[in-house]
C-alpha cells in the first residue's frame, strides 16, 4: 500500500484489529497537535496541513499508546493534547539537544485508547501477543515505510520491549533489560545504525525515560555521565549524526 501522508497513514492501521478486552480503536483524529494516531503526529499543524507538511526524514519519537478514552475525549474537544506533562518536559528536552519540534513525527507503538482510568504504565495491549505483532508488523511495514525517520526515539522501556524483537543487529536480550541501568549497561541507550526486520533502512535508535517521569533519568549512563545530563548526550548523538 503506498501512503503519502499521516492522514492517509490513519486509514492504514485498521489493520491492527481486532483490539484486545482493554482497549478500543480511535474513530477520528484530533484536528491539532497531537501523536498519531490521535492526531496527525506534527507539531502544530492540523489535519489538512499534514498533507503537505510531512518533514523529510523527521526524527521518529515512538510512545506507548495514545491515552485512556477518556483523555482522547478530552482532548478532541479541546483540538490538541493537553501540552502540559508529557508534551511540555519532552518540548523542553529537545529543545536542550537541540532537535527542532517541526521537525520530528510523533507517533505511538499501538494505535488505540485504554478502556481504564491509567493512561500510564504497562498497556493492556500486551496482554493480547497477537494484537502485537500487527501493531509490530504496522509500525515496520507502514510508519517506517511512510514517514522514512532519521532516528528513532523511544519513550520510555515498554516502547524498548516493543521495538527490542524486530532490531536484526545488534540482537537484544529482552530478558537482560529490564531497567535502564540493565539497557545502558549493555550499550543499548543508543543503537547507531541499527538494521530492523522487514525494514529497508538503517537508523540510530535511543531510549529515553518517559518525558512524564523525569525523575527515572537518575538510572541513566552513557559514556562516563549519568542521570539527566546522559540522557542529553544520548540524543545530541543522535542529532549530530542526521
Amino acid at each position: 500500500m503506498k501512503i503519502n501522508h499521516p492522514t492517509s497513514l490513519f486509514d492504514a492501521f485498521k489493520q491492527v484489529r481486532p483490539y484486545p478486552t482493554g482497549m478500543t480503536e480511535i474513530k477520528e483524529q484530533i484536528n491539532g497537535t497531537a501523536f498519531f494516531p490521535g492526531g496527525c503526529g506534527l507539531w502544530e499543524h492540523s489535519l489538512e496541513g499534514s498533507q503537505s507538511g510531512l518533514p523529510k526524514h523527521p526524527v521518529m519519537i515512538l510512545g506507548q499508546d495514545f491515552d485512556t478514552v477518556q483523555g482522547y475525549e478530552q482532548s478532541r474537544k479541546r483540538g490538541h493534547e493537553s501540552l502540559v506533562g508529557t508534551w511540555s518536559n519532552l518540548l523542553k528536552l529537545l529543545s536542550r539537544v537541540p532537535i527542532a519540534k517541526t521537525e520530528c513525527f510523533f507517533t505511538n507503538a499501538f494505535p488505540g485508547l485504554r478502556k481504564g482510568r491509567r493512561n500510564t504504565g504497562r498497556s493492556p495491549a500486551w496482554d493480547d501477543g497477537n494484537f502485537v505483532e500487527r501493531c509490530r508488523r504496522f509500525f515496520v511495514e507502514e510508519q517506517l515505510a511512510v514517514i522514512q525517520p532519521s532516528a528513532l526515539v523511544l519513550l520510555g522501556i515498554e516502547p524498548f520491549r516493543f521495538i527490542a524483537t524486530i532490531v536484526r543487529e545488534p540482537k537484544i536480550n529482552l530478558k537482560q533489560s529490564d531497567g535502564f541501568r540493565a539497557i545502558d549497561g549493555h550499550g543499548w541507550g543508543l543503537i547507531h545504525a541499527a538494521s530492523l526486520n522487514g525494514a529497508e533502512q538503517t537508523l540510530d535508535i535511543a531510549t529515553i525515560t518517559h518525558p512524564c517521569i523525569p525523575s527515572n533519568r537518575r538510572y541513566r549512563s552513557y559514556k562516563g555521565m549519568r542521570g539527566p545530563e546522559a540522557e542529553l548526550l544520548i540524543l545530541r548523538s543522535i542529532s549530530s549524526n542526521k
